[in-house]
């Protein structure tokens, strides 16, 4: 019978606006990656979708193609933007406080200020403009058209269009279910009590 591929891959920043690996930022370099399917029966070899596309996208586009009904579904079949009539029109990327390199850092400099590696950072991708938000009040605004690297940050030029996008981006979240399942340090490596103290009195680490 017919059957099928779908490849992605996360990326790595090397050096862009001055991070490695692939933690504590939501730009380009790190959250726009490939994703490729082979399933001819539905998608026509050869298109390119340059919608917006997030791995929630995923599941979604399989119980469409294998019919299976999936309401709960927070993402969008791509068999509709493989088609030409995207459902999606804005992406959400979400990096939350690193306990885990709070907790390294410590480990390493018992003396070193955590704060870096704790913020909340959400990106929103709307109309060709990203919007950045940042728990630590450091918002950024990029026209990804004319700015595909993200160089000239237009937070102060634009600040009407920077307050519409947090709005809709704050609304958008408020909809969403949310789960509290607690802050995990490192699987099967306990956080010795000093640090896993230090970081739960000042708000940052919650266990449940």
């Amino acid at each position: 019978g017919d059957h099928g591929e779908m490849l992605g891959e996360h990326r790595d920043s090397l050096g862009g606006h001055d991070h490695f690996a692939h933690h504590l930022c939501v730009y380009e370099e790190l959250i726009k990656v490939p994703l490729v399917v082979r399933y001819p029966p539905v998608f026509r070899p050869g298109i390119r979708v340059t919608a917006p596309t997030q791995t929630l996208d995923i599941a979604p586009t399989l119980a469409e193609i294998v019919g299976f009904e999936f309401p709960q579904a927070q993402g969008f079949s791509l068999v509709g933007a493989a088609q030409g009539s995207p459902q999606r029109d804005y992406a959400l990327s979400e990096y939350q406080k690193s306990v885990h390199w709070a907790w390294r850092a410590l480990s390493r400099e018992p003396e070193a200020d955590p704060r870096v590696y704790l913020p909340a950072i959400k990106a929103w991708r709307k109309n060709g403009m990203k919007y950045i938000w940042r728990s630590d009040l450091r918002d950024e605004l990029y026209d990804l058209n004319r700015d595909p690297k993200e160089q000239n940050n237009l937070i102060g030029e634009q600040a009407d269009t920077a307050k519409a996008m947090r709005l809709e981006l704050e609304r958008f979240c408020a909809g969403l279910p949310v789960a509290k399942t607690g802050d995990l340090i490192a699987a099967g490596k306990p956080c010795p009590p000093e640090i896993s103290a230090r970081l739960r009195g000042m708000g940052w680490y919650h266990e449940i």
